[in-house]
């Protein structure tokens, strides 16, 4: 934005642009692996695990060997965040007290 001029028009002076997606959007995620090395640009608290159940182009009956393939060198917190916190987060989901990972 401050680079090429483009954002020069914001309004909002105290939240940049960035500050607004990333406090009213989140991104779905699959198989896409562009996005774990993306993560952190994207923001981890932003990304969320869908296996897109029940259409047939899904993850399902796979979908937990499809996490340890595509999250599973990452670390557990953030693994915990784009499998199941984030969206409990979003949706105003309780938890049960104990989650795997």
């Amino acid at each position: 934005m401050t680079r090429s001029g483009y954002g020069s028009g914001w309004p909002d002076k105290k939240n940049s642009p960035t500050d607004v997606l990333r406090r009213n959007f989140w991104f779905c995620m699959i198989e896409d692996a562009s996005t774990i090395c993306t993560r952190h640009t994207i923001g981890v608290d932003n990304i969320l695990f869908e296996s897109d159940y029940p259409h047939g182009d899904g993850t399902w009956p796979d979908t937990q060997q499809v996490i340890e393939n595509v999250l599973g060198s990452l670390p557990v917190e953030e693994i915990r965040k784009i499998t199941h916190e984030n969206a409990a987060r979003v949706y105003r989901h309780a938890l049960p007290k104990v989650c795997i990972p």
